[in-house]
């Protein structure tokens, strides 16, 4: 029988997409969720399987109090009638809790207990992210599934060379790009970054910052700290696919300084085009991130960042070997571990 997996959500990020497409290639019937009571009842069948991926996303965690609690509460009504028109619940662990945490904290830690409660499996990349998460959360020990964080070898339209995608990002031809990719939050700790940068850096290096700030706030911090320092590019904006790939063939390699982390689409799209990784000794990273392929440092160590940061200059580092590191981790291979695992105890 044709499986059915509900996805929350489907669309708007690349991973789901990527995902879902392999579920769609090997027989799978894939379903948009929409999050709501009525929806749920007229569209949940017994046979269904409903896919979590996020599921702070679902519940109010700004507002007032009373704003707050009762989207929790609507949140967990929602869930149970989900549990009660079927009984295959899946969730995609990508972070130990929400990197944007509720205004009520505590109600982040209930949701994940409320999941892993109604989860049949629980999906988790790599061994040491799982570690990690059954510290934290023991229940899920009997739930959890390992598989692959797929690559995205050849997703984003190719750039025409690299002396090209430097010119459309107005960079210097000779200099060493470190990029900083991807939404910027505080956690990821880019004032860290800009701070070392600017103490290291030669002068001739370029910082390269790309991404959507969402608070205003944390944007205005970020620029006056590169002020006065033409050797650091802010480009806040949302980065469209066919720009994704200018970015990373005009790096020289990718820096995620991260104050904490489970799970990185951002490192493995930069290993898929060859770009050396500096990231933090945690969760998947540990998994991912070989000697061949950069370097993991301790989180919250401003030398050990610096030294990372003239490592990477330093060293001579294989495009393709990076690359091989990437092929070896596919969304082929997360879908058919996941659809295995459908209908089964």
């Amino acid at each position: 029988m044709r499986p059915r997996i509900v996805a929350f959500p489907l669309r708007g990020n690349a991973y789901t997409e990527s995902l879902y497409a392999e579920f769609r290639a090997q027989g799978a019937e894939i379903l948009k969720g929409e999050w709501g009571g009525r929806w749920l009842i007229s569209n949940l069948h017994a046979g269904d399987v409903v896919h979590f991926h996020w599921p702070s996303y679902l519940y109010e965690s700004e507002g007032s109090i009373a704003t707050i609690l009762r989207s929790f509460l609507r949140f967990l009504q929602l869930v149970s009638i989900i549990r009660l028109r079927t009984r295959e619940v899946w969730w995609t662990a990508h972070n130990l809790m929400p990197h944007d945490r509720c205004r009520i904290p505590y109600l982040d830690v209930v949701a994940r207990v409320v999941v892993i409660h109604v989860a049949k499996r629980v999906f988790v990349h790599g061994p040491e992210a799982e570690r990690v998460l059954q510290a934290r959360f023991p229940s899920v020990a009997s739930k959890s599934v390992l598989i692959p964080l797929g690559n995205w070898i050849g997703r984003y339209p190719p750039s025409e060379s690299a002396c090209q995608a430097r010119r459309n990002l107005k960079l210097p031809t000779e200099a060493f790009v470190y990029l900083f990719f991807g939404n910027a939050r505080p956690y990821k700790n880019l004032e860290g970054l800009i701070e070392v940068f600017r103490k290291v850096a030669k002068t001739d290096d370029i910082l390269l910052a790309a991404g959507r700030f969402w608070d205003r706030t944390y944007l205005t911090r970020i620029l006056d700290m590169a002020a006065g320092d033409d050797r650091i590019r802010i480009n806040h904006c949302f980065i469209p696919d066919d720009r994704v790939s200018d970015y990373f063939v005009a790096c020289n390699a990718v820096c995620m300084p991260y104050r904490e982390i489970l799970t990185s689409g951002t490192a493995m799209l930069a290993l898929g085009y060859g770009r050396p990784v500096l990231s933090i000794n945690r969760g998947f990273l540990r998994d991912l991130v070989r000697h061949e392929c950069g370097l993991l440092i301790e989180p919250g160590d401003p030398e050990a960042l610096a030294d990372g940061l003239l490592t990477l200059r330093a060293r001579s580092w294989v495009e393709a070997e990076i690359v091989r590191v990437a092929e070896r981790f596919t969304f082929s291979e997360a879908a058919r571990i996941s659809l295995s695992c459908v209908g089964k105890a």
